[in-house]
């Protein structure tokens, strides 16, 4: 619901820091969806060795890969310069996440196969 202040009221700076220290949703807290979902991931069922987000293959898959992207880039499949590729990377998080890291590599081999050069 918005919400509307008047900077000439009396209570609005209590309004205005109420307001800002509001939480906004009434949905769960992102860390805690967040930490579902790679719960999800890391107990996900496999096709042909690979884990999956759902019971197969699917665009949850693809987005979770995209997503670690900006963790730590693949090495093949997604061309950058080496000062891209680094502005991408956040080791402290590579090293947290280094578990689906390999399963977003290992999917890329499964479903893109060998990177093709042009």
């Amino acid at each position: 619901m918005p919400v509307t202040l008047n900077t000439s009221d009396a209570d609005f700076e209590a309004r205005f820091t109420d307001m800002l220290s509001a939480k906004r949703e009434d949905s769960a807290d992102v860390n805690d969806v967040v930490a579902g979902i790679i719960a999800d991931l890391r107990a996900g069922g496999e096709t042909n060795g690979v884990k999956h987000l759902l019971p197969h293959f699917s665009h949850a898959d693809i987005a979770m890969a995209q997503v670690l992207a900006f963790v730590e880039p693949p090495s093949t499949h997604l061309r950058m310069t080496d000062g891209i590729r680094e502005s991408f990377r956040d080791p402290e998080l590579a090293e947290r996440y280094d578990d689906l890291l390999s399963w977003r590599d290992a999917l890329y081999e499964q479903f893109r196969g060998p990177e093709r050069r042009r």
